[in-house]
C-alpha cells in the first residue's frame, strides 16, 4: 500500500465513544427469541463488515446474559436515533458522542459503558489528505473538495465542521461517502482533495503516545507503509490504528 497520504491535523479535540442504552421498563418475553433485544450500529464502514463483527457480539452477549440479541445497521447516523426512540425500551446503539447528545435529548437514551480502545477511551478527529497535495496547513483547505462519511459523525464531520467554521475556512464541494472507510480510500483515489475521519493514536515501540505528541511519530521520509505479519499495517516499526488501517489491503 503505497502511503500517499497523511495526517494534516490529527490531534483536534477528544470525543467520547458510547454505548447508549435507553432506560428499560419491564417488557415480557424481552430477549426471548421471538422479541430479541435489537442491537444498532451506526454505519461508520461497510454494512457488511460491521453486521461480520456485530455478529460476534450478538453471540458473546446471548452467551453471557441467555438473551437473544439482533444486531442491524441502519442506513445513517439520524437513521439510528430514529430507531432507538422508536423502541427506547428493547434496543441498545452503539452511537458517537454527539449522536449519543440528540438520542438523550430526543428520547432520554442514557450511556450505560464507553468503549477503551488500546487503553484510551477517547479519541479524535482526524484530516487527510494525499502525500502529493498542496494541502499543508488547514487554511489551505479553503475550497477544497471535502470527504466525510456521514454528517451525524462526530469525528468525520461535527468537530471538525465546527472547528474550520470557527476559523473561517470555507471548504469547496462536500461529498458524503458513507463511511470512514470510504473517505480514506476517496483521499487515496483522489475523488477529494481532503477527508475527515476518526484517529486513534499509534502503537509505537518501547513508548506510549501521549496527548499532545505529533499525531504520525514516524519518519515521514519514508515512502510507503506495508502489512506485518500480524496482518496490521505498519509505517517502520509504528502500528497505525486510525482510519487508513481499516484499509490496509488496498
Amino acid at each position: 500500500m503505497k502511503r500517499s497520504f497523511y495526517l494534516l491535523l490529527a490531534v483536534m479535540m477528544a470525543l467520547s465513544v458510547v454505548v447508549a442504552v435507553p432506560s428499560v421498563s419491564a417488557q415480557d418475553p424481552l430477549g426471548s427469541e421471538g422479541n430479541p433485544i435489537e442491537v444498532y450500529f451506526v454505519p461508520s464502514a461497510e454494512a457488511q463488515l460491521i453486521v461480520e463483527g456485530g455478529d460476534v457480539l450478538e453471540q458473546a452477549l446471548k452467551d453471557a446474559t441467555g438473551l437473544t440479541f439482533e444486531v442491524s445497521v441502519p442506513t445513517s447516523y439520524a437513521a439510528v436515533i430514529e430507531a432507538m426512540c422508536a423502541a427506547p425500551d428493547s434496543t441498545i446503539g452503539f452511537i458517537p458522542a454527539a449522536g449519543y447528545i440528540l438520542a438523550n435529548n430526543r428520547c432520554g437514551v442514557e450511556v450505560a459503558a464507553a468503549a477503551v480502545r488500546n487503553g484510551w477511551n477517547v479519541y479524535w478527529a482526524q484530516y487527510v489528505v494525499r502525500r502529493d497535495s498542496d494541502i499543508y496547513v488547514l487554511g489551505d483547505l479553503a475550497g477544497k473538495t471535502w470527504g466525510y462519511g456521514d454528517p451525524g459523525s462526530t469525528s468525520g464531520y461535527v468537530a471538525p465542521a465546527v472547528e474550520l467554521q470557527a476559523m473561517g475556512i470555507v471548504p469547496g464541494s462536500e461529498v458524503q461517502t458513507g463511511g470512514h472507510n470510504q473517505t480514506i480510500l476517496a483521499v487515496y483515489n483522489g475523488e477529494v482533495d481532503f477527508g475527515t475521519t476518526y484517529y486513534s493514536p499509534p502503537i509505537m515501540p518501547g513508548a506510549q503516545w501521549t496527548f499532545g505528541d505529533v499525531p504520525e511519530p514516524f519518519d515521514l521520509t519514508v515512502d510507503e507503509s506495508y502489512i506485518g505479519e500480524d496482518g496490521e499495517l505498519y509505517v517502520g516499526d509504528v502500528r497505525i490504528m486510525d482510519a487508513r488501517r481499516a484499509v490496509r489491503e488496498t
